[in-house]
C-alpha cells in the first residue's frame, strides 16, 4: 500500500510540472534583462543531505536587494512543482532595501534534485529565476 501511495504521488508531481515548464519557456527571453532586484546568489545548493527522509521539508532562504529608484512589489513567486512552497514578503520593499524568498522544499525522493522558482515583481518585464538543487542519500 505504501507503494502505491508513493507511485501514485511521484506520478501527480510528475504531471503538475508540465504547465510550469511552458511558463518558463515563455519568460525565458526576459528574465534578469532590466530586473529591479538584485539576488546576490541565485542558486541554493543543499548539497548532499544524507540524514533526509520521504516528505521531509529543506528550507533555502533567497535575499534580494530592491536595486530601482521606486518601492518594488513581489507580485507572485511560482515553485516548479507542488513539492516547493514559497512565502515572500507582501509589503513593498523601499529602495536599497532588503527582502527575503523562502522556499520550503518537500523531499518526494532520494536522488539529485533541482527546482526552479519564478519571481515577478510589480514590473511586468521583471522576471528572476531562482534554483535549488542537491542531493538526498
Amino acid at each position: 500500500m505504501k507503494f502505491v501511495s508513493l507511485a501514485f504521488l511521484c506520478l501527480l508531481l510528475l504531471f503538475s510540472c508540465t504547465n510550469f515548464k511552458k511558463k518558463t519557456q515563455t519568460v525565458s527571453n526576459v528574465v534578469d534583462s532590466q530586473s529591479s532586484i538584485y539576488f546576490s546568489n541565485k542558486i541554493f545548493d543543499f548539497g548532499i543531505v544524507k540524514d533526509a527522509e520521504i516528505m521531509d521539508t529543506l528550507q533555502a532562504v533567497f535575499t534580494f536587494t530592491n536595486v530601482s529608484k521606486d518601492s518594488v512589489f513581489i507580485n507572485n513567486v511560482e515553485g516548479s512543482c507542488d513539492c516547493m512552497k514559497v512565502e515572500w514578503s507582501k509589503i513593498p520593499v523601499s529602495q536599497n532595501c532588503k527582502g527575503q524568498i523562502k522556499v520550503n522544499y518537500t523531499v518526494v525522493s532520494k536522488g539529485t534534485f533541482k527546482k526552479i522558482v519564478i519571481v515577478e515583481t510589480n514590473n511586468p518585464n521583471d522576471i528572476t529565476l531562482l534554483y535549488i538543487q542537491g542531493t538526498i542519500k
